[in-house]
């Protein structure tokens, strides 16, 4: 369940704490995790929870923001998030808003955006990854009826894509069995 999930976040895919500098290291900044997915959807209890556990601070997204891309990718711009969660659609529309930025403005802070809630196709991962580059995306793969997400595709970076129809949905996460 939900807790079976928190904690695969935390261990699979770790929240960074801040550093300070000394003389052979460079400080790093700590994870600052949007929330945008209403309280009403399953999904938001990881997206609250997952970040708040690891001692993680949230970026409480307005309702405008939520509902404009153009919005959305400027409050994730100007606040520096690292962590997101979206649904294809919207990321559909978060893609088409990055356009319009010049390369080095598309969200060079975040460094994960999981995908669930509906079936990523390859395309649409293809033209998230053209945008944000620098990005680990994350297809994960749940339902309502069990709490949320069970399975995960993880793509750095560097990953190979490029199949036509969906994204699989990876492997199980945290404890869980996928049975199809």
């Amino acid at each position: 369940g939900v807790e079976a999930r928190l904690a695969w976040m935390r261990c699979a895919h770790p929240y960074a704490q801040p550093t300070t500098a000394h003389a052979a290291t460079t400080p790093t900044r700590a994870d600052l995790s949007a929330v945008r997915t209403p309280m009403v959807f399953v999904h938001s209890l990881a997206e609250i929870l997952a970040p708040l556990s690891a001692g993680t601070p949230l970026l409480l997204l307005p309702p405008r923001a939520t509902a404009r891309p153009d919005d959305l990718a400027a409050a994730l711009g100007t606040w520096r998030a690292t962590r997101l969660l979206l649904v294809p659609t919207a990321l559909r529309m978060l893609v088409d808003a990055l356009r319009a930025l010049p390369p080095r403005t598309r969200l060079p802070h975040l460094r994960l955006l999981c995908v669930s809630g509906e079936p990523l196709p390859h395309r649409l991962c293809d033209a998230a990854r053209a945008m944000l580059p620098h990005v680990t995306l994350l297809n994960m793969y749940g339902s309502t009826e069990c709490a949320g997400d069970v399975a995960c595709l993880a793509m750095p970076p560097e990953s190979p894509i490029g199949d036509d129809g969906l994204c699989p949905i990876g492997q199980p996460i945290g404890g869980n069995d996928v049975r199809i």
